[in-house]
């Protein structure tokens, strides 16, 4: 007599395998899901321009630098377009500035803390003091 190899046991075996692998997949350890990766590498510009007036022209030379280095063939510029560069690298700062503005209220806060919350008055006078003591 021949056995026969029953099918549903196939089934069975390939049905177990397919939802297993799903229950036991690949998962992220718990330790690594609150590492945040940088992703902008970006450096800050080391170029600063050094502006030197030309009283012959009349006209402003800015040269590239980096570090003590001129790296680079100067700009020239005229008055109103100097005045215009400088207006702009000052706002730039100013917001900049207040962009990064904790700092100063920060640095406020530290002295006040020092101070206390009232400052000090010193008067010498020796009437205020006999009345006020």
């Amino acid at each position: 007599m021949k056995k026969t190899f029953p099918l549903h046991k196939i089934y069975f075996s390939i049905v177990f395998l397919c939802f297993s692998a799903l229950f036991f997949a690949q998962q992220k350890p718990s330790d690594t899901a609150n590492i945040s990766i940088r992703k902008d590498y970006a450096l800050p510009n080391p170029t600063r321009y050094e502006a030197f007036y030309d009283v012959k022209t009349g006209m402003y030379y800015l040269y590239p630098k980096i570090g003590n280095t001129v790296t680079g063939a100067p700009i020239v510029l005229t008055p109103k377009e100097y005045s215009t560069y400088t207006l702009n690298n000052s706002l730039k700062d100013y917001y900049q500035q207040k962009a990064f503005g904790g700092n100063l209220y920060k640095e406020d806060k530290k002295e006040a803390e020092k101070k206390g919350l009232i400052q000090s008055v010193t008067i010498k006078n020796k009437i205020f003091e006999t009345i006020f003591g």
